[in-house]
């Protein structure tokens, strides 16, 4: 008797190490996953999701050289992207001074998540 053919697996983690290059690295995992599940409609929104998440990640959370995961889970009809990083802190909406020009660019992603 034939097996069953094999599903690709729900959950894929990857653990990067902080550092330049690691923000692409967050690109090309999700892409690689969700070609392998054929959600390629949902590659180019996921990709930004996660270089935004990354980037925060490294700027505020991660010291140089560290460790942070990423990972993609798969249900029914949704995928959801974590991006972990191991530093001490939650996060936390913080407001920008009036005026400054900064103050949209850097904190849309945290109220959008």
């Amino acid at each position: 008797m034939p097996s069953p053919p094999q599903l690709p697996p729900t959950r894929h983690p990857a653990c990067l190490i902080s550092g330049w290059t690691s923000v692409g690295a967050s690109r090309d995992f999700v892409s690689g996953v969700l070609t392998e599940w054929r959600l390629h409609t949902l590659i180019e929104d996921i990709r930004l999701c996660v270089s935004e998440l990354a980037t925060n990640g490294l700027l505020h959370g991660v010291p140089p050289g560290r460790e942070f995961s990423v990972v993609l889970h798969r249900a029914e009809d949704q995928v959801r992207l974590e991006v972990r990083d191991s530093g001490p802190g939650q996060p936390r909406v913080q407001q920008a001074a009036e005026g400054s020009r900064m103050r949209d660019a850097t904190h849309r992603v945290l109220r959008a998540v």
